[in-house]
């Protein structure tokens, strides 16, 4: 174990001990809050060891901070269910620093589970906190995944104007290094994509002396390799092809090798191209497929050099695509610059306001034309349902009728009723003539079988008829169990009667068929654990 393992080793001890000796929870989050920049993984050692927080202000910052512990850890998670309980709180706190942190690190995972969209969404939020703050660091982060988000797919100019933001933030930041140096790059990158290679290369050349002031071998090849495609570009091929051979011997990227020989041939020196070896052709590697490409032509190759062609035209077709069918841009992240600025400078300009009631009014209108439509789709549905549910009772009433034929008067009576109700509507149904109003009648009828059946007169009744007919069960049962909730005595007497799951369910309100299940297997088991003397002729009932 090295020095720097056992001091962290040291400090995990030494904090867990604080946090076992106190046992206090906002201790144990201020200790991890602490060691977070130093040592990111003492801070997860140490929440790993916290028990989730009861009270909501607490688990609200132990959400933020554990995943702002795995994000520094570098463990990627797509599952945003913890990080939205840090969120959902702290929007409705005056904690605008959490907040901000929260939307980041939302937008993290956001960005890892590949909703690119939601995730520019979330920095640009977590981007006005920061700019509210005053927190350049944290606003140059901020529009450093912004960038990231928009030259991942290609918004060249977007992702310039936030390049361009990263950069100005950093250097205002107190601590601007390394990030600045990063801003630099991708600075320098995004000129270069927006084809502005004088600027590129200054900027270019600015990092790759910052690389070697901070010995940064990464920055110093990405932005060298940047200063090569610049001075190709501009035609200085000489500084090209020098820059693309002093990166071979550093870098063995395959693709410095395409471009090498893209810089021989159209500087005119085709036989030093020609000598370049090149081992296969990889459509990942685009410079070097290119190059193989010219080779060909000059060979007068050309079938082999169109195939080649036809390669890079579907990746880059695959790209573009890629790229389209995000729907986004420059837009998405400016509505919420704009909801900022109009809350902070208070606008009160009649124009705006005029334009704040239209759209007011329009949101109005689109939200009660969805109202009206759910509402339609809900009646629908539960049209639907409720004939689904006749079919159910229709067999469940032609059951009852055969086993309650020689008793239980009352029921037999209300069943019969409702059964030739039931038998008459069907037979139309089954006839082809499914009409949408006959539908609505069957659905109105199983309404009203149900409400007869929840009825306290109806219960009494049912009741009644099962103390006559079965030995004063229901009395037995409220001898035996007089604790007993109403609905566990509704639950025994339609069981007892011999009514479905699913048909118990919908007398007792209940949406799923296992509350049902549950509340069943809790009073048999009550049951059974009681000194009742009738508990087996109770349980015989439950079973059915």
């Amino acid at each position: 174990m090295n020095a720097g393992h056992f001091i962290i080793l040291i400090i995990s001890i030494s904090l867990l001990a604080v946090s076992c000796s106190h046992g206090n929870t906002t201790a144990e989050l201020d200790s991890a809050e602490s060691m977070m920049e130093e040592h990111p993984e003492v801070a997860l050692a140490l929440l790993d060891s916290i028990e989730s927080p009861t009270d909501c202000e607490s688990n609200a910052r132990y959400a933020l901070l554990y995943s702002q512990a795995l994000d520094k850890n570098y463990i990627d998670v797509t599952d945003d269910s913890l990080i939205s309980i840090a969120v959902d709180f702290y929007e409705k706190s005056d904690d605008l620093h959490r907040l901000m942190l929260s939307y980041y690190y939302h937008a993290r995972i956001l960005y890892n589970k590949e909703a690119f969209t939601r995730s520019l969404l979330a920095h640009s939020k977590s981007l006005q906190c920061a700019r509210q703050l005053n927190d350049n660091f944290w606003c140059g982060r901020n529009a450093a995944q912004i960038y990231l988000i928009y030259d991942k797919f290609f918004y060249s100019n977007d992702a310039l104007h936030y390049a361009k933001l990263t950069y100005d933030f950093f250097n205002k930041s107190d601590k601007h290094s390394p990030f600045s140096m990063h801003a630099l790059l991708e600075l320098a990158r995004a000129h270069y994509n927006c084809d502005q290679y004088n600027d590129a290369l200054l900027l270019a050349i600015a990092a790759t002396d910052s690389a070697k002031k901070y010995n940064d071998p990464i920055i110093y090849k990405s932005a060298k390799k940047i200063c090569a495609d610049c001075y190709y570009f501009l035609d200085m091929l000489d500084e090209s092809i020098n820059s693309y051979n002093e990166l071979m011997m550093i870098d063995d990227n395959p693709d410095l090798l395409g471009s090498l020989g893209i810089a021989y041939l159209k500087k005119g020196e085709i036989e030093k191209a020609m000598k370049l070896k090149i081992d296969s052709i990889d459509i990942q590697y685009p410079n070097l497929v290119t190059f193989q490409s010219e080779l060909y032509k000059v060979k007068l190759d050309y079938k082999n050099a169109l195939s080649l062609s036809d390669m890079l035209m579907l990746q880059n077709d695959s790209a573009l695509v890629n790229s389209l069918n995000q729907g986004f841009g420059m837009e998405l992240s400016s509505y919420y610059e704009y909801e900022a600025m109009i809350n902070n400078l208070k606008i009160k300009n009649i124009r705006m306001f005029n334009l704040i009631i239209a759209i007011s009014a329009a949101a109005a209108v689109i939200f009660v034309i969805l109202m009206i439509i759910r509402i339609i789709k809900h009646k629908n549905q539960v049209i639907e349902k409720n004939v689904d549910i006749a079919h159910n009772l229709r067999e469940l009433l032609d059951l009852k009728q055969a086993q309650y034929i020689n008793a239980q008067d009352e029921i037999s009576k209300l069943l019969t009723s409702r059964f030739e109700m039931f038998d008459s509507l069907f037979a139309s149904y089954y006839e082809g003539k499914a009409t949408k109003n006959l539908r609505k009648k069957i659905s109105d009828e199983v309404e009203r079988l149900i409400d007869d059946l929840m009825t306290e007169e109806r219960i009494s009744d049912l009741e009644n008829s099962l103390n006559k007919n079965c030995h004063n069960i229901v009395a037995l049962l409220r001898t035996d169990f007089p604790d007993l909730k109403d609905a566990d005595y509704r639950l025994f007497i339609y069981s007892a009667l011999g009514f479905s799951t699913t048909a118990i369910a919908i007398f007792l309100n209940q949406e799923k068929l296992e509350a049902v299940y549950n509340r069943k297997a809790r009073l048999k088991t009550k049951i059974k654990k009681s000194d009742s003397k009738h508990k087996d002729l109770f349980i015989s009932k439950l079973s059915k």
